[in-house]
């Protein structure tokens, strides 16, 4: 298992030698995929109102997609990149006289979230009817961010749960490393139109 993990963490060394983004050579290997993943979303965020929730200090998304979509970035603390500060769990508040979103991005987000929820039924609320929910999340990672908040490793059939009882549908969930211990999750769901 160690010797696979060590040609793993070699290849993606490689790979990234030869990858001309020079952004994704400075990352470990999570966020390399989660940069990879959110790419290959690109020609689908072009364009669109975008709701970065907990974007943090992490820039990436605004300097990746800023100027292609209408991005609006949100966090509870002062960073950079956050437009708001505010709380997940206040986005029909913060939100309430402006158009719906077409799509949300909750990147190492919900790990953080005491209520995850109220939390997706707060980002339900400000997403278009068929708007898309984007999540990455780890599942096998150490504690982080203890002073305000670890609180969750969810499974596949606890992602399956959360936004089927918050009135998501699930269109992709794919995972970094092994299937049944990952180191994250990648998830793409939709609003179900009432």
């Amino acid at each position: 298992k160690k010797i696979l993990k060590k040609m793993i963490s070699v290849c993606y060394r490689l790979l990234d030698r030869i990858d001309d983004d020079t952004n994704l050579k400075q990352d470990g290997l999570f966020r390399t995929e989660l940069k990879r993943y959110l790419l290959s979303l690109s020609d689908f965020i072009k364009g669109k109102r975008v709701l970065d929730v907990g974007s943090g200090p992490w820039t990436w998304v605004r300097e990746r997609f800023g100027k292609e979509c209408d991005l609006i970035c949100i966090d509870t603390s002062p960073h950079p990149s956050a437009d708001i500060i505010g709380s997940v769990y206040e986005l029909d508040h913060l939100f309430s006289n402006t158009q719906p979103f077409d799509v949300v991005l909750a990147t190492e987000v919900f790990e953080h979230l005491p209520d995850s929820l109220s939390a997706l039924k707060q980002i339900h609320g400000v997403l278009a009817p068929g708007g898309t929910l984007i999540i990455s999340t780890p599942f096998k990672k150490d504690l982080h961010g203890e002073d305000y908040g670890d609180y969750w490793r969810i499974t596949r059939q606890g992602w399956q749960y959360l936004l089927a009882q918050s009135g998501f549908e699930l269109i992709s969930l794919s995972w970094l490393g092994e299937e049944l211990f990952p180191i994250a999750y990648f998830i793409r769901a939709e609003r179900k139109t009432l």
